[in-house]
């Protein structure tokens, strides 16, 4: 069975690295927050599972931020996956999402930034041809890192669509890896715990392909806003831009990916404003 709300990490001895993710509670949390029907939920939980198992130098706490442009009525679909165990995401607008999924890939373009400790952020795009998540972010792999991948994401919803659990996996041929043995593996699909329309779950194929465990961690929902964060983006201001934020009583901002509202006085803006000048000074 595999574990709720957790990334893992395998490898066996054919050279196939494969990575496994439940974020079920992620998932949720993301639809909670931005109020979310039940298909919306589902659309954003598949990307944001899709997101985390891209991440996959995770030794370097490897970053990936996807934006998925849908040229459809509900926009661009954003999504963070960073220090290999948070995740955040939002639908521009998840009101417009119905039932047909297509509206993910048709005509659409798929950018993927990835950030890591040892180079510097870097982002590539593949236009969207794909008729699920699942194929289009193999596309991805294949066309950009032009790595051997096989992907797979999948949402479980009770008879009323509600989400009970999000996965996804990857699996990736290693340099000097065995290419027959990853064929034979991946040309079928394997179901995912709650599923039944395929023959072997993902359990037999850890089983079947002797996959030895690396590395396992906790995934949850975590945005990266702060008012610290506001502070820093008022201080880089120069002089006329700061001059016109004074004249309002306070500056509101609202975060897209987790729905935080911030609301910072004039006052307090203005004392950051003289420490920091009191600092240069010094």
């Amino acid at each position: 069975m595999i574990e709720k709300n957790t990334i893992c990490h395998y490898l066996n001895l054919d050279g196939i690295r494969l990575t496994l993710a439940d974020i079920t509670d992620a998932a949720l949390e993301a639809a909670k927050r931005h109020n979310m029907s039940d298909q919306a939920a589902a659309m954003l939980g598949e990307i944001m599972a899709g997101t985390a198992i891209l991440a996959t130098d995770f030794k370097n706490h490897e970053g990936v931020s996807l934006r998925w442009e849908t040229h459809g009525p509900i926009g661009n679909i954003h999504t963070d996956a960073y220090e290999g165990k948070y995740l955040r995401g939002y639908m521009d607008h998840p009101e417009a999402a119905g039932a047909d999924e297509s509206i993910l890939n048709e005509h659409g373009m798929l950018y993927v930034t990835r950030y890591s400790l040892l180079r510097m952020p870097y982002t590539s795009s593949v236009e969207l041809k794909g008729h699920d998540v699942s194929s289009c972010l193999t596309d991805y792999m294949k066309e950009s890192d032009q790595t051997l991948s096989h992907i797979q994401t999948a949402v479980i919803r009770d008879e009323q669509g509600r989400i009970q659990r999000v996965f996804a996996f990857m699996a990736q041929l290693m340099p000097q890896g065995n290419k027959d043995k990853f064929k034979e593996y991946f040309s079928v699909n394997y179901h995912f715990a709650g599923e039944s329309h395929a023959a072997e779950s993902v359990e037999d194929l850890l089983k079947k392909g002797k996959f030895s465990l690396l590395g396992k961690m906790e995934v949850s929902f975590r945005c990266t806003c702060s008012a610290d964060r506001i502070k820093s983006a008022l201080l880089s201001l120069n002089a006329h831009d700061r001059a016109e934020i004074l004249k309002d009583d306070k500056v509101e901002a609202t975060c897209e990916y987790c729905g935080s509202h911030y609301s910072i006085p004039r006052e307090l803006i203005a004392l950051w404003f003289e420490e920091e000048k009191g600092s240069n000074v010094q």
